[in-house]
């Protein structure tokens, strides 16, 4: 579909796996490439791949976006990814779009230390397509914006490639809780945005849990746990129709108050009129608000 569009459009040139699109913008010509299948690991299939699409623009920021599907399912190909990247693409920006092994088969911590990699080789290799090594953003919606939010807090996973926070530009969270601790207790906790589950339901909880092999591991990966100064800038997106059930609003205000106190910069921007999903679904018209902040933040960093 989005070859036939294009042949009636522009000129397209496909080598090795890279499409080359010539088309008319405004003033003048725009070039981009769009590189599809990259394996960003050593010997990485489909779930190791990445998708990249790069303007011509020199020293070019890159945003690598993590998809959703609760870690267990979602793919970089589903709709509306490649249309979103080339959105970014057509306004200057790479995007990156980017696969990660899922559970039940992969367990904690292989979907985080997959995002590093993606990173990682983004990082190393975005210099020969002109783009600014120095510039990469995290971007994820829901279960994405939960891997985003853990690799931009929590050291441990960026310290496996040799990385820091200071390594990232900045993480664009965008739709997912930041502060879920679950609490074992019989009676439910007075805070209402508080997870919890009975004693005797935890072994049943946690066949529910199919990325964590404990509580105690799932407890440690709350990304408003490791809130310090060295957080990377970081913007919040949250859907006006999710604001309270499930308290994303709730968990961002702690995440943003901890970061301020740590003297870090965060911040959160409510999206009107938008869910959960029609918050990453809108996300094809370069007007859309999302995109408008999110292209506001990567440009001003």
């Amino acid at each position: 579909m989005f070859l036939q569009s294009c042949r009636s459009a522009m000129g397209i040139v496909v080598m090795a796996g890279v499409l080359t699109l010539s088309m008319q913008a405004g003033e003048g010509k725009i070039r981009a490439t769009v590189e599809l299948d990259i394996p960003y690991v050593d010997g990485g299939g489909h779930d190791q791949q990445l998708d990249l699409y790069t303007p011509d623009a020199p020293n070019f920021p890159t945003i690598v976006f993590v998809h959703e599907g609760g870690m267990t399912s979602g793919d970089r190909k589903d709709s509306p990814y490649a249309e979103m990247a080339k959105v970014f693409q057509n306004m200057g920006i790479a995007c990156a779009l980017v696969n990660y092994r899922l559970a039940p088969d992969h367990k904690w911590p292989s979907q985080p230390n997959d995002v590093v990699s993606a990173f990682d080789w983004v990082k190393r290799n975005i210099g020969r397509y002109g783009g600014d090594s120095k510039r990469i953003f995290l971007f994820g919606h829901s279960s994405g914006c939960y891997l985003v939010s853990m690799v931009g807090t929590d050291q441990k996973y960026l310290q496996v490639k040799g990385y820091s926070q200071k390594d990232i530009a900045g993480v664009i969270a965008m739709g997912c809780r930041l502060n879920d601790h679950v609490f074992v207790t019989d009676e439910p906790p007075e805070c209402y945005e508080c997870s919890w589950v009975p004693a005797q339901y935890l072994d049943k909880f946690m066949r529910r849990e199919l990325a964590f092999v404990s509580l105690k591991q799932r407890n440690d990966a709350v990304p408003a746990r490791h809130v310090t100064r060295d957080l990377p800038p970081t913007l919040v997106l949250i859907a006006e129709e999710e604001r309270f059930f499930p308290p994303i609003l709730r968990d961002a205000a702690e995440f943003v108050g901890r970061a301020l106190v740590a003297k870090a910069k965060a911040d959160i921007s409510i999206l009107d009129d938008r869910r959960h999903m029609t918050a990453i679904q809108n996300m094809v018209r370069s007007d859309d608000p999302a995109v408008v902040r999110i292209v506001e933040f990567v440009q001003g960093k």
